[in-house]
């Protein structure tokens, strides 16, 4: 796969925050730092991986989100929500969430 057909990926500044407080969030549970970075970095990493087959995942199956075409890859109990934009040739990483999280009450960028 040539460079040039891989998407550019960029994180809202949601998704960063996201991160920054599920890492706190897991310290605090688990009180592992290392543990805690890892998931972080996996979830970080995988999110990269968009930039190879952003359409491999499905549509987040709830209006609220189709009407936006977000869509979703997970990874252990933890969602990836993010949206194609095909005029940038991007993919923008909206947010990270619980699998548990009501996706209803979850604000997404426009």
């Amino acid at each position: 796969m040539s460079a040039q057909s891989l998407w550019r990926v960029e994180f809202t500044l949601n998704a960063r925050n996201d991160l920054v407080n599920l890492y706190d969030a897991l310290v605090e549970e688990i009180e592992e730092p290392e543990i805690a970075l890892r998931v972080v970095k996996n979830l970080r990493l995988r999110a990269l991986k968009l930039a190879n087959f952003p359409y491999a995942h499905r549509r987040v199956p709830t209006e609220k989100f189709t009407e936006h075409d977000i869509r979703f890859t997970s990874s252990g109990n933890y969602l990836t929500l993010y949206r194609i934009d095909e005029d940038t040739h991007s993919v923008q990483v909206l947010r990270f969430v619980h699998t548990k999280r009501d996706l209803e009450a979850i604000e997404i960028p426009n």
